[in-house]
């Protein structure tokens, strides 16, 4: 209700501003045309005007009709500014109702599943679905740590098949074995017998 009114009250002014501008208006018109009337006319064409005089045609109107006139055009700028400024706030304040209406029919809309969701399902009927997910969970359980034994022991067994143990033995003996050719190659006899033989292979090569 305040906005209503309010905006009322500014359109009234604006409108208020415009008569006076446009009486202004009008003011300065009729001064420059009685200024330029021949005195037959009721006019000081020819005539020198005094900057003021208290009952003839005088600069000094001018100037008075000049000052309302931009003082109309300022209460004009004013005037539409607090309008716009009302319309604005009208704006807001309606999309905050807005707002306001959808959150209450969002909370209807809950409210009403809430009631279906109740018709659908009593406390027992929920416990019963929870109980019976449970028992699939337990189930699945199970079968997941079958499953993973099943796996241990098949992997177990196989190693028995393929005589595991004996291979991880050869393979040990092979590393050792491996391990100390590469060391005899440090022995000094070995070392004189290689240097022997690269001698012979020089010398064949370079006779």
């Amino acid at each position: 209700m305040y906005l209503k009114e309010a905006l009322s009250k500014a359109f009234e002014d604006k409108k208020e501003a415009y008569d006076e501008l446009n009486h202004c208006k009008e003011a300065i018109d009729s001064w420059y045309e009685k200024s330029d009337r021949t005195p037959w006319l009721f006019g000081n064409a020819g005539k020198e005007l005094p900057k003021h005089s208290l009952f003839g045609q005088s600069f000094g109107d001018l100037e008075s009709y000049k000052s309302d006139r931009d003082d109309a055009y300022n209460d004009i700028q004013d005037v539409k500014n607090r309008i716009a400024n009302l319309k604005q706030e009208q704006h807001d304040l309606f999309r905050e109702i807005e707002e306001i209406k959808n959150q209450i029919d969002q909370v209807k809309s809950d409210r009403s599943n809430m009631y279906n969701l109740k018709k659908q399902y009593n406390k027992k009927d929920l416990k019963d679905q929870l109980d019976n997910l449970q028992f699939s969970i337990d189930e699945l359980s199970s079968q997941v740590r079958e499953i993973l034994k099943n796996k241990e022991d098949y992997i177990y067994q196989e190693k028995i098949k393929c005589d595991f143990s004996k291979l991880e033995e050869n393979i040990n003996e092979i590393k050792k074995e491996k391990i100390q050719y590469i060391k005899s190659f440090d022995f000094e006899e070995n070392k004189q017998k290689r240097k022997k033989m690269h001698r012979e292979i020089w010398l064949k090569q370079n006779a």
